[in-house]
């Protein structure tokens, strides 16, 4: 056995502080991990307690057989001696120590029937309160796993919808730049060339516009021409 009657207190405190204790976040929930591991640790205590009932059970059985086995022995005893040694018998002492003796055989199998009764209810309320606990910590757990999915939802919508927006904000710049060049690509077309000094391309985009031509390693640079 793990644990001796005298241990059993120190052990349900140490069961109920870990049922208390909290595991950590993960993500905005419980971290999966430290919850199996925490089930995993409370099946392993749950099997301990169960052995120490059986245990305890084990005792009473054996401390039954063992009153039996003393109470065939003064049987006997009683038989063999039931002739000449009836009177020795009777003698006020020995029947003292017999009564005595049987008294404490009594006693010690009542104290391990209800220290095994007794280990038994409480390995069954330990594991009763941390199977709800694990319940409640599961429900919790999930609760928070659907609130941080609708609200990744959430997020993922307005996202969509804000690209959405901004892709029609661009594509209606993207028309007025294109009414923008169809008006003033005539203007640019009448614009004198400054003698070669800056090229102007016909019919550039607007983006284009201001963007001198670049000049190769070879040329000069050559002076503007005023009239």
């Amino acid at each position: 056995m793990s644990a001796s009657p005298q241990e059993w207190p120190t052990v349900l405190q140490e069961i109920l502080a870990a049922a208390r204790n909290a595991f950590p976040l993960r993500f905005g929930g419980y971290d999966r991990r430290a919850v199996d591991t925490a089930l995993l640790d409370a099946a392993d205590r749950l099997k301990t307690d169960v052995e120490d009932a059986e245990g305890y059970l084990e005792l009473a059985r054996v401390l039954d057989e063992e009153l039996e086995e003393a109470r065939e022995a003064l049987a006997r005893y009683d038989r063999l001696h039931a002739g000449e040694g009836l009177a020795e018998l009777e003698d006020e002492a020995a029947r003292d120590a017999v009564a005595r003796a049987r008294w404490e055989a009594d006693a010690i199998v009542r104290d391990a029937r209800r220290e095994a009764r007794l280990a038994v209810e409480r390995a069954e309320q330990a594991a009763a309160a941390r199977m709800r606990s694990f319940e409640d910590e599961d429900r919790e757990v999930r609760r928070r796993l659907a609130a941080l999915t609708a609200m990744a939802g959430d997020v993922v919508r307005a996202a969509g919808r804000s690209s959405e927006r901004l892709l029609a904000r661009l594509a209606g710049r993207q028309r007025v730049l294109d009414e923008w060049a169809r008006e003033f690509s005539p203007l640019l077309d009448d614009l004198p060339s400054f003698c070669g000094t800056v090229e102007i391309p016909r019919s550039r985009k607007p983006e284009e516009a201001g963007v001198p031509r670049a000049r190769t390693a070879d040329e000069e640079p050559a002076a503007v021409e005023t009239t």
